[in-house]
């Protein structure tokens, strides 16, 4: 049984990390590996927060353009996207936030603490209204505009460590699936709310839109928030160097510890596996079986990426699933990066259906920007691109158990796969219908 939420000491940025590993993990994520320990009896934790999803529109085509500048256009995007994430995460931070994922040109931010519901609330306005008067960006190729939009959530959801070699912080269950949802709704300059929210926020800081969400008012709340709403954010959780390697990608630990996290477009293959149905097995089984099946998924996939040679970049968030990102060639590139990445996400299908766990996948590869962003205290190494929005929009298409890579990649991968090609479909972002198929070794 899941016990009731258990007070964590509270967290916010820490403006003066210890060392160049402390940007690359939250504090939140330390403060649960010390809370949870291996072989725990409850290796999740239950939080009662505000979870919100800030999802930057423009960045995309702004680094497919810049691509064909070379080192210079990577140089340019990686200005940009640390001017805005600095603006956003400086924000969020002053009011309690804390990254706890980057997703591409994405991030997630969670609230906790006394009134993390009007913090929440607090921040989400002044960080649309940065955008809203920064994001027009000069570049060498013309004026860039972003936009954004958010989707945001309270209530107690619980939050996973997996992993035994590499303890990952898998964030899933009711609270995220609506948040996930209600950004997928929100149209660039919107910031939804979900119906618990809106109920703990003051009257007149939201307005309905219909019975699963209401908007925002962002000149209201700036109107409205209280000179000491800085005073509010909790005090940080320390994180300790020392014990952080083990809370980090191996591939992207060695990087930085080799200063070699270079910023530039390079071709890389990369693959969104799912799991669906979370909140589902969540209320039916409880958080222990969901913590099963995330140990089981992320064990197959930390076995099959170790023996090919592939990063297993990290986990993402959605709307009643987890994704496992896996890349390859993100730090060093080989001529067998393609087949390596194709022969991992493969196996750890073909492994997980053996074991009665239905998967899907979405496998890509191309030119896209890898490098570091974000803000001196919370960083990732990003890989942005439109090769990489296509990789999700495939697993979001293949049906349970396959692997539909996009048909360039198929083509290329020759007689290494045998390929079974579906029906042309729309994708977002694409003109023209996107051809794919199913691939097996």
């Amino acid at each position: 049984m899941m016990s009731a939420p258990r007070p964590l000491s509270l967290v916010v940025p820490n403006l003066h990390f210890v060392d160049d590993l402390a940007p690359f993990v939250s504090s939140f994520h330390v403060e649960l590996d010390h809370i949870i320990r291996p072989g725990a009896t409850e290796p999740y934790q239950l939080v009662d927060s505000t979870l919100a999803f800030f999802d930057i529109s423009g960045f995309t085509k702004l680094s497919e353009r810049l691509a064909t500048l070379g080192r210079v256009g990577s140089e340019v995007l990686q200005g940009v996207i640390n001017f805005i994430l600095d603006g956003l995460i400086g924000r969020a931070g002053l009011v309690g936030g804390e990254v706890l994922k980057f997703g591409g040109d994405a991030i997630l931010v969670i609230f906790r603490g006394d009134g993390h519901q009007r913090r929440a609330a607090i921040a989400a306005a002044t960080m649309m209204r940065f955008v809203e008067s920064e994001g027009r960006r000069p570049t060498p190729l013309g004026v860039t505009r972003l936009r954004m939009s958010v989707g945001m959530e309270c209530g107690v959801q619980a939050f996973h460590l997996v992993g035994a070699n590499r303890r990952e912080l898998v964030v899933a269950g009711p609270v995220s699936s609506a948040m996930a949802r209600l950004e997928g709704a929100a149209s660039a300059g919107q910031v939804f709310v979900g119906p618990n929210l809106a109920e703990r926020l003051p009257r007149g800081w939201t307005r309905s839109v219909d019975d699963s969400a209401q908007i925002l008012s962002i000149s209201t709340v700036i109107r409205s928030t209280p000179s000491d709403a800085t005073e509010l954010a909790p005090a940080p959780f320390p994180r300790d160097s020392g014990d952080l390697a083990h809370l980090i990608s191996p591939e992207v630990l060695e990087a930085i510890r080799t200063s070699s996290l270079a910023s530039e477009h390079r071709r890389v293959a990369m693959s969104f596996i799912s799991l669906d149905d979370t909140d589902t097995l969540l209320a039916t089984r409880g958080a222990d079986a969901l913590n099963e099946r995330l140990n089981a998924v992320s064990e197959l996939v930390h076995h099959e990426t170790t023996s090919l040679g592939v990063c297993w970049l990290e986990t993402d968030v959605g709307a009643n699933q987890v994704k496992w990102i896996l890349v390859a060639g993100l730090t060093t590139s080989t001529e067998h990066d393609v087949l390596r990445a194709a022969q991992a996400t493969i196996a750890v299908l073909n492994n997980a259906r053996r074991a009665g766990i239905p998967l899907r996948a979405g496998f890509n590869a191309g030119r896209v920007f890898v490098g570091e962003v974000g803000h001196h205290d919370r960083r990732t190494y990003n890989v942005m691109g439109d090769a990489m929005n296509l990789a999700a929009r495939l697993m979001s298409r293949a049906e349970p158990t396959t692997v539909l890579a996009a048909m360039p990649i198929v083509d290329e991968l020759g007689s290494a796969v045998r390929s079974t090609p579906i029906q042309p479909f729309a994708a977002k972002g694409k003109r023209k219908l996107v051809e794919a198929a199913t691939i097996e070794t």
